[in-house]
């Protein structure tokens, strides 16, 4: 189950209308604390997904410090995280069937090496 601390408690519909408010795009992100991608893709309008922008920092549960200790020296896949890729890949190419950009950035303490993991995303995609 996703903890509803942190800023999840941020996604709520007056949120997303200063979101539209002003013009601005929610960033989709994967983080310790948040719910789920695509969960958070429920609570924000379209016209804040536009372009889709996704960052793929920690799996839940997972703390900066203690990622970044166990993915050094960031040089391979220490675990991977289909779960999230899957989610992340399924997005995007929604997002493409609509004609909306897709921006993913991706740390290294996702999976341990943010190139290999890139790697992968793009064989999701190619495939999917």
């Amino acid at each position: 189950m996703r903890s509803s601390c942190a800023n999840a408690e941020l996604l709520t519909p007056q949120y997303a209308a200063a979101l539209a408010d002003v013009g601005a795009v929610h960033c989709h992100n994967i983080w310790s604390s948040m719910p789920s991608v695509l969960a958070q893709v429920k609570c924000i309008p379209p016209s804040a997904r536009k372009p889709l922008l996704i960052r793929w920092l920690l799996r839940e549960g997972d703390s900066y410090e203690a990622a970044a200790l166990r993915c050094a020296p960031f040089d391979r896949i220490v675990s991977d995280d289909v779960a999230n890729r899957e989610a992340i890949a399924r997005l995007v190419s929604l997002a493409d069937s609509h004609a909306v950009e897709s921006i993913v950035l991706v740390d290294n303490k996702a999976e341990g090496c943010a190139p290999l993991s890139i790697a992968h995303l793009a064989k999701s995609l190619a495939v999917g």
